[in-house]
């Protein structure tokens, strides 16, 4: 029997960019790889920073509605009457309408989350100072540079210890 040619799949923020919005090209790859079995993974950091992406995204698409709008309002005083209507959600509205919105997708394409895996801060502080990858050091202006990479770090250790444990489990299982 041959051996399955793609077991697990980990996605990145990257690649899954406005999400809970798929663009054609990532459902395409959900169905081809619920096709041929592999298994779908999204680390727990790569949701909690979509998120993050989405509620800020929609505030600032509703505070450029709002800019426009008193334009508008502005342009039109005593010629014609603006009505537009529309209330603004909340953040707590926009975080609770990601999830339900995300826990379909992932139900839909069988697409499960991996927690965060606990590092002690020892170790992220050294390899931020170090700039161990993926720590690095970019510059922000002429006279400011600023370390990046907790995120990515995060997501590192979660993909590596998920794997390490999906072998681990794998091996117990053929010397059972």
């Amino acid at each position: 029997m041959s051996k399955q040619p793609l077991k697990r799949i980990y996605f990145d923020t990257n690649v899954l960019l406005r999400w809970p919005n798929l663009p054609n090209n990532v459902a395409s790859l959900f169905g081809v790889a619920n096709w041929v079995g592999a298994d779908l993974y999204i680390p727990k950091t790569v949701e909690d920073e979509l998120e993050g992406q989405f509620v800020r995204g929609a505030n600032a698409a509703w505070d450029a509605v709002a800019a426009d709008l008193k334009e508008l309002t502005k342009l039109c005083n005593q010629v014609i009457a603006v009505d537009v209507q529309g209330k603004r959600p909340d953040d707590d509205d926009l975080r609770a309408a990601f999830r339900t919105r995300s826990k379909q997708l992932k139900d839909h394409w069988r697409i499960e989350n991996i927690p965060v895996h606990d590092v002690d801060l020892a170790t992220l502080l050294k390899m931020a100072i170090n700039r161990d990858a993926p720590f690095e050091e970019i510059e922000i202006n002429k006279s400011k540079r600023v370390v990046t990479g907790l995120q990515d770090t995060a997501i590192l250790f979660a993909i590596a210890s998920h794997m390490k444990n999906r072998r681990q489990r794998r091996a117990l299982r053929s010397h059972q």
